[in-house]
């Protein structure tokens, strides 16, 4: 299972390459992808709480 700290690398370590890249609509669309996983992870957790609750 992928856990948030593994996804955190991972958009550091693309977020580091794309800027090496300094390619400005690729960095736009890093930053945008970076976002989306932000809030499916957050989503995710909240879904995730819910379960948990529902469980007990």
């Amino acid at each position: 299972m992928v856990n948030y700290s593994d996804i955190s690398q991972l958009v550091r370590d693309v977020t580091e390459l794309v800027r090496k890249s300094r390619d400005a609509e690729l960095i736009a669309k890093a930053t945008e992808m970076a976002k989306a996983i932000n809030e499916l992870v957050v989503d995710n957790s909240r879904m995730r709480e819910q379960l948990r609750k529902l469980d007990e």
